[in-house]
């Protein structure tokens, strides 16, 4: 898989010529064939969004296989915010591991809508892990096995 690397970065944007969700568009929109990637979604990603492009670019492409079990893989079945927030905590997590810098956008806020910009960097950030070699997918994936294994 080929990525471009322009992306926003933590409020920076990298291109005068693009809007943060176009570059989000451009990253991620052609690894998957769904959720499409409109800018009224991307200006405002809510929960079930999010948790629908992770779980399709697992379907596509074997990206973050293993990170999420059972209910976790079905949006519907997160009641509360806190669980919400949780579930994108371990993807933010597994997302920074593999690119090897923090992800800038807060689970929590993500789940209530504030910072769409940062939300959207990450939603680049899990693009750019995706053309990751598959080595670090994995890798990632144990550490944080092994992290949730001494919490």
């Amino acid at each position: 898989l080929t990525v471009s690397v322009l992306y926003w970065d933590g409020g920076r944007k990298m291109s005068d010529e693009k809007e943060y969700w176009e570059v989000t568009q451009e990253l991620v929109q052609p690894l998957i064939p769904r959720p499409q990637l409109t800018e009224k979604l991307l200006k405002k990603p809510p929960f079930r969004f999010m948790h629908d492009i992770f779980t399709n670019l697992t379907a596509q492409t074997g990206f973050g296989e293993g990170l999420l079990h059972g209910d976790d893989l079905d949006s519907s079945s997160f009641s509360d915010k806190a669980a919400k927030a949780a579930c994108l905590k371990r993807i933010v997590a597994y997302v920074s591991l593999i690119n090897k810098r923090d992800v800038v956008a807060d689970p929590k806020q993500m789940v209530t809508g504030k910072e769409p910009e940062k939300s959207n960097a990450f939603l680049q950030d899990m693009a750019h892990a995706v053309a990751a070699p598959r080595e670090r997918w994995y890798d990632a994936l144990e550490l944080l096995k092994e992290k949730e294994m001494g919490d």
